[in-house]
């Protein structure tokens, strides 16, 4: 959920006139987050936060680069080639990092035939698709979106309970990206 702060602040700093209206999105949605998390008394490793920090900052790197580099024409040329360089260097370190597979469980293959497919390949090219129509700020704001989307899927598939904060930091997240779309759409035209 910091991508789009990191993209915002990257922005800035690239010399892209930030309004203050995407600003206030980024704060909202990240505000959003903060209520969704409410109560939750789960520990986190300092390192894994700081890990996870380091992805969140690269994505965002990686998402304003792309909207500034020469790219494959065509989208999914591009989008094959991301992801077999991240698939093949993932793998190399999972395989240093002394990672074996033990047992595969049919459920955990439809798992990953589905993350491989729907997760992986047609969300990113949805999201270069965004990248290159749109501002990096904008294309990011899809990170406030996924909690929301666990959120409902745990509430409806495991019966996960829907407090008065989930709801509340919905309609922050959803009106942070709605900020972000017109602030977007107002610089656009």
């Amino acid at each position: 959920a910091t991508v789009p702060l990191f993209a915002t602040v990257i922005a800035a700093i690239a010399g892209r006139p930030v309004a203050k209206g995407e600003w206030a999105a980024v704060a909202l949605g990240l505000a959003g987050i903060v209520l969704l998390n409410h109560g939750n008394g789960s520990a986190a490793s300092a390192s894994g936060s700081i890990v996870i920090l380091m992805a969140a900052l690269a994505w965002a790197v990686g998402a304003h680069l792309a909207s500034r580099l020469v790219l494959p024409a065509d989208l999914f040329m591009s989008t094959a080639l991301q992801i077999g360089l991240g698939g093949a260097i993932s793998t190399v370190v999972a395989w240093v990092g002394g990672e074996r597979v033990q047992h595969i469980a049919a459920l955990a293959v439809v798992a990953f035939v589905y993350l491989m497919v729907i997760g992986t390949m047609a969300a990113y090219v949805a999201y270069g698709f965004l990248i290159r129509r749109t501002s990096p700020i904008v294309a990011s704001s899809c990170m406030y979106v996924n909690p929301i989307v666990a959120v409902a899927l745990g509430a409806l598939l495991l019966g996960e309970p829907v407090t008065r904060w989930t709801i509340l930091a919905t309609l922050a997240i959803l009106l942070s990206v709605a900020l972000s779309f017109w602030c977007d759409r107002r610089r656009a035209g």
